[in-house]
């Protein structure tokens, strides 16, 4: 039915309210992103993380925690430039309950494998893995291998 989407969109049209980052939504996934540029925009992504929080306690929608993740896009930093000892605590943030929000290489989004340098391979190598795992069942399982079950399969 077209109620329960439009309920839950009308539901959280004010999840946003007052964030300073930019606020994505897709059925039940919610992203937030901003530009980091040091610690004050660190914590200003913290603020933001801490009002949705918020707004879930007060509208009683429980947040899936152990879902939380962080990619950080890191298209211009060299490896040196991530070493340095400063660099990690700007890219630290925290959920709700004080926990550490691990850092991700790559996350799947909407399907799709996104990476912290926006690089295609690791997308491609996953897929990969996927489509061999899968066409190693379907061979294992089905003895004829004729040209038509192949193609059904």
């Amino acid at each position: 039915s077209v109620l329960g989407p439009l309920l839950s969109i009308i539901y959280i049209t004010d999840l946003d309210r007052g964030t300073n980052g930019h606020l994505k939504t897709f059925a039940d996934d919610t992203k937030i992103g901003q530009g980091i540029g040091g610690l004050q925009d660190r914590d200003s992504l913290q603020r933001d993380l801490n009002l949705i929080a918020n707004w879930s306690r007060r509208n009683n929608m429980a947040l899936h925690q152990q879902k939380f993740e962080v990619l950080n896009y890191k298209l211009n930093s060299t490896k040196p430039t991530r070493a340095l000892p400063f660099n990690a605590e700007c890219y630290q943030y925290y959920n709700p309950e004080g926990d550490i929000i691990d850092a991700k290489y790559g996350v799947r989004d909407l399907g799709i494998y996104l990476t912290e340098d926006g690089k295609w391979g690791f997308h491609i190598a996953t897929l990969s893995t996927e489509a061999k795992r899968m066409a190693g069942w379907a061979l294992g399982e089905f003895r004829d291998r004729s040209k038509g079950m192949m193609l059904t399969l």
